[in-house]
């Protein structure tokens, strides 16, 4: 049986009950719906909008993917498209730079791949150039009047003028070179240091621990200037199971250097207590600055193009140059430009509609049927009812697909067009995979149910287990990197979750207790466990209610060794 005829018999069974329900409670006005012989007329009524009905229905539910694909593209529209390589671009300030220098977002840079071909990279946070270097790092043991057992001095020298230019601002420092070795650095600063200060001059301040923190910004990018990401919560982890690298950032609040300071070196140091471990590394090479994640996106023209009103979609493809791969990603700007008229007119996407009276568009994603590439096509709406001819212009954001994989590092050091003159750069890493998979329906369904869903609301280990691994599903890009991500998830093999209350500032604030219990074989090192157990926190705190503070308590059942988290309400930390 065909669908329609399933729908056709369930939609004629449902109006035959229906009229004869409504004949029993009025029959002096619809009593001839029921009565004792059969009216051909009524019959074929009934089944002409049973027929139409289920005409209806079958279209609804055959667009219901459509739907899913318009809330997506509101809500979180990176989740509907190819998953572009990622890497870290380190910035190294030339000699010529005298006063700091501001780099914006999506700055430019390039190189050739080990095939030859161009790829280009955009900066997916602003950097903020200064005539700094690092010139020192030491690991010594403490002083008899230090605190903790080792103490790690990172020296700033400054070529042109005082620290005073860093002064409120946050001096980002990356760590760079073997996973586990970082990690495992990185779990001393979150766990393990107890104290804090800074010298300049011939002065020495104390810090609060709370003037540095991870850097967590390096996972707070849209992969498109100006849209709205996914929800904070899901965002920070799936970047994070997209590059781990990405939390290998520290951040540190400079608003203690006072005014007018014209000391040229700045010393930081750190505490650490007697349980930290430090690799046999050179630390000097492990501290970097002016480090921020780059995608492979950017921009190319589409060939201007008639519009044709008969079509339902219109086909854009991007230019590509005699040295490039391009794959398509999104539509950055669709313009209209009849031939009498000098301006041309804009088109906005389909959910702006009503903000302006521009016409309106919506794109669609597809693989090619015969070579299973990604194109690209706009369906257009507005400006119909002009007799003239209507020319479209396009702007594309695109990728450079998969040759991005032959990339090794220091590769990406080229200049272009936009690229900062006062300024070296070179990629640290391999960029991740280019995944050119689109999501099927289920995983758009996934999706709503991941933006929409209240975990914290029936917490337990099977929703957090689902949670997390929808979210390495949508991050990872490759199959190698989401099993390593799954190995980190199934390492939790417990979760409870209780209201509690605390007494802060002489009020009483409510909060959530989150327990977990996990198993630290599932990590290549204690800090790797320690780093993700501090994602996973800032994921709960982005989950909490508004006004309600959020605990962490994480007990290894290898080692029997209980770790506690200090109450955050938002990213205030409750003392």
């Amino acid at each position: 049986m065909a669908k329609i005829d399933r729908l056709y018999q369930d939609e004629l069974f449902r109006l035959q009950n229906l009229a004869a329900e409504y004949a029993r409670h009025n029959p002096s006005q619809a009593g001839r719906l029921v009565s004792s012989g059969t009216d051909p007329d009524v019959e074929r009524i009934l089944e002409g909008v049973a027929f139409l009905t289920a005409g209806l229905r079958a279209e609804l539910e055959q667009d219901q993917g459509q739907l899913l694909n318009n809330l997506l593209q509101v809500a979180a529209p990176e989740l509907l498209r190819p998953l572009p390589s990622i890497t870290l671009i380190r910035f190294t300030p030339k000699q010529a730079l005298k006063t700091e220098q501001i780099l914006k977002i999506g700055t430019p840079v390039s190189g050739l791949n080990a095939n030859g071909r161009r790829c280009e990279f955009r900066t997916l946070q602003s950097v903020r150039l200064c005539p700094i270097e690092i010139s020192a790092v030491q690991l010594q043991s403490s002083k008899s009047l230090e605190p903790g057992k080792y103490k790690l001095s990172l020296t700033l020298d400054c070529h042109q003028g005082g620290i005073e230019q860093l002064r409120g601002q946050t001096l980002p420092l990356y760590l760079q070179g073997n996973s586990q070795q970082i990690t495992q650095i990185m779990g001393n600063f979150l766990h393990h240091n107890v104290a804090f200060d800074a010298q300049f001059g011939e002065q020495q301040q104390s810090l609060s621990l709370d003037d540095f923190y991870q850097d967590t910004a390096l996972m707070q990018w849209p992969m498109v200037q100006d849209e709205a990401p996914e929800l904070p919560a899901q965002r920070i982890l799936q970047r994070y199971f997209m590059l781990p690298e990405l939390a290998q950032g520290l951040r540190v609040e400079t608003d203690f250097i006072p005014q007018n300071c014209d000391a040229r070196r700045l010393t930081l140091n750190w505490y650490f207590d007697q349980n930290t471990q430090w690799p046999s590394v050179d630390l000097a090479q492990v501290f970097q600055l002016f480090v921020v994640p780059a995608i492979n996106l950017f921009q190319r023209e589409a060939p201007p193009q008639v519009r044709v009103l008969r079509q339902t979609e219109t086909l854009l493809a991007p230019r590509a140059r005699s040295d490039e791969q391009l794959s398509v990603y999104s539509i950055k700007q669709i313009f209209g430009q009849f031939r009498s008229r000098v301006e041309a007119h804009e088109y906005r996407p389909f959910w702006q509609q009503g903000l302006s009276d521009s016409g309106l568009y919506q794109e669609r994603l597809s693989t090619h049927p015969v070579d299973n590439s990604l194109q690209l096509s706009v369906v257009l709406s507005g400006h119909e009812l002009s007799q003239e001819q209507e020319m479209i212009r396009a702007a594309l954001l695109c990728s450079n697909g998969a040759d991005t994989v032959s990339l090794a590092p220091g590769a990406l050091s080229e200049h272009t067009s936009g690229s900062p003159e006062l300024a070296d750069f070179y990629n640290l890493l391999t960029p991740t995979p280019y995944r050119d998979a689109l999501p099927s329906e289920k995983k758009q369904r996934q999706s709503i149910q991941q933006l929409c869903g209240n975990l914290l609301g029936g917490l337990n280990l099977n929703a957090l287990h689902n949670s997390l691994r929808q979210l390495a599903a949508l991050g990872s890009p490759d199959q190698a990197r989401y099993q390593v991500s799954l190995r980190k998830i199934d390492s939790i093999k417990a979760v409870e979750i209780c209201i509690t209350e605390r007494l802060v500032a002489a009020h009483s604030l409510r909060g959530y207790q989150i327990k977990l219990t996990l198993s630290g074989d599932h990590f290549t090192s204690g800090g790797e466990m320690k780093v993700f157990l501090h994602l996973l926190q800032q994921f709960f705190i982005n989950l909490v209610p508004v006004n309600y503070f959020c605990e962490l308590v994480v007990t290894d059942q290898q080692t029997g060794e209980t770790m506690q988290w200090q109450p955050m309400l938002g990213k205030q930390l409750l003392l």
